[in-house]
C-alpha cells in the first residue's frame, strides 16, 4: 500500500473517533419587565463628571447638569407599584429603587425615537423575581434585595450597599407626560444590552429630597440635597431588543 494511502486511512480513522463539536448554546434569554400603577420620589444630584465617565462605555457622554463646575446628572429614584410583571407574569405589588446616569450615547444606539436616555449604576427591587429579572438585563449592579418605605420616604439596600431618599411632594399636582425613553446595561465599562423603555403619564408634585448612600454607586460624590418630584400614577415598561 502507498505511503500516501496509509496516511488518508489514519486521518479517516483519527476523524471517526474524534468527539463532535460542541453544540452552540442559545443567547440568554432577556426578560420584559413591566411596573404598573405606581408612585415614586426622583431626584438629580450632581455628580463629578469624571467619576460618571469611569462607569460609561466608550462614546457614552453624560448630560451635564447647570453648575459650575459642570457637574454630571445622576437620577436617584424609588418607587412602589400595586405589580411588577415579568414576560407577562404578574409578581404581585413590587418596590424598586435604582440610580441611573443620564447620558448622550453614540448616534447609533438612538433609535427609539427617544432623547433621553440612562445608564443604571445599581438598580434594586422586591420581590426576588423582578430583582432577579432586571439582574438578567445588566442593568449595573442589579438583583433582588429589601426595598422599604415610610412616612419620610424609601430605603433600599441590596447587599452591603444601600441608600435612602427622602422628601415630600408639595401641594402642586401637575400633570407630566409619558413617552418612550432608552435604558443601556453596562457592565464593567462594556455595553452589554439595549432596551426600549416607555413611561405613561404621570402627576407630578415637585419636591426637595435629600439622599445619603453608604456603598452604593457614586453617592459618596453626590450632592446631597436636590430638587425632585413625587410622581403618581404611571406604569413602565423595560423591553430589550
Amino acid at each position: 500500500m502507498r505511503l500516501a494511502a496509509v496516511l488518508v486511512l489514519a486521518i479517516l480513522a483519527g476523524c471517526a473517533g474524534a468527539p463532535p463539536p460542541p453544540a452552540t448554546s442559545a443567547p440568554p434569554h432577556l426578560p420584559k419587565v413591566e411596573l404598573r400603577g405606581c408612585d415614586n420620589l426622583s431626584g438629580d444630584f450632581p455628580v463629578p463628571v469624571d467619576a460618571a465617565k469611569a462607569l460609561l462605555p466608550e462614546g457614552f457622554e453624560p448630560v451635564l447638569a447647570m453648575d459650575a463646575p459642570p457637574m454630571a446628572v445622576l437620577f436617584v429614584v424609588a418607587l412602589q407599584c400595586e405589580h411588577g410583571l415579568v414576560d407577562g407574569v404578574d409578581a404581585g405589588p413590587t418596590s424598586v429603587g435604582y440610580e441611573e446616569l443620564d447620558v448622550v450615547p453614540p448616534a447609533a444606539l438612538r433609535t427609539n425615537g427617544s432623547t433621553d436616555y440612562t445608564v443604571p449604576v445599581f438598580f434594586v427591587a422586591q420581590p426576588a423575581a423582578v430583582g432577579d429579572a432586571l439582574a438578567a438585563l445588566h442593568l449595573g449592579n442589579a438583583g433582588k434585595g429589601v426595598v422599604t418605605r415610610d412616612a419620610a420616604g424609601f430605603t433600599v439596600t441590596m447587599g452591603g450597599a444601600s441608600f435612602t431618599l427622602q422628601g415630600a411632594g408639595g401641594p402642586d399636582g401637575a400633570k407630566l407626560s409619558g413617552g418612550p425613553f432608552g435604558v443601556f446595561g453596562v457592565q464593567k465599562k462594556k455595553l452589554v444590552t439595549t432596551i426600549d423603555a416607555s413611561v405613561t403619564d404621570a402627576t407630578l408634585a415637585t419636591a426637595a429630597l435629600a439622599v445619603r448612600g453608604q456603598g452604593a454607586p457614586l453617592l459618596d460624590q453626590a450632592r446631597p440635597v436636590a430638587r425632585g418630584g413625587a410622581a403618581s400614577g404611571f406604569s413602565l415598561v423595560f423591553a430589550p431588543r
